[in-house]
């Protein structure tokens, strides 16, 4: 169910936007509810009058777990890494690889596991 709030807050909406958005896909939330879930939930943010997710701090938080994963081990597969990630993010092993390798600071030798670049 969070997938599918967080794909609908890909684009900034207000509460009343994405309560019609919810309701057509599905969940019935009041305005109370939504609000609350919004207000609560560390992904997302208010600009204005509309919400949407944190792209940014997305990216940050899930280098800050790989960092932590990787410790002093010179390597880690990814999935470990998937383990160490809250279950309320929805984020696949090629997303977190993708972040891993555009982020310059780690190589992947296999696809299925990361280290630090030298």
């Amino acid at each position: 169910m969070l997938e599918k709030i967080y794909e609908q807050l890909g684009t900034p909406k207000t509460i009343a936007e994405l309560e019609e958005r919810l309701k057509e896909i599905g969940i019935k939330w009041n305005k109370a509810q939504i609000q609350l879930f919004l207000e609560m939930d560390q992904l997302v943010e208010k600009k204005g009058d509309k919400w949407q997710v944190k792209g940014e701090d997305v990216t940050e938080f899930i280098l800050n777990i790989i960092d932590r994963t990787l410790g002093d081990r010179p390597i880690v597969t990814i999935k470990k890494i998937m383990n160490a990630i809250p279950d309320h993010i929805p984020i696949s092993e090629p997303e977190v690889l993708k972040i891993a390798l555009n982020s310059g600071q780690y190589v992947s030798p296999n696809r299925v596991a990361i280290k630090r670049k030298n």
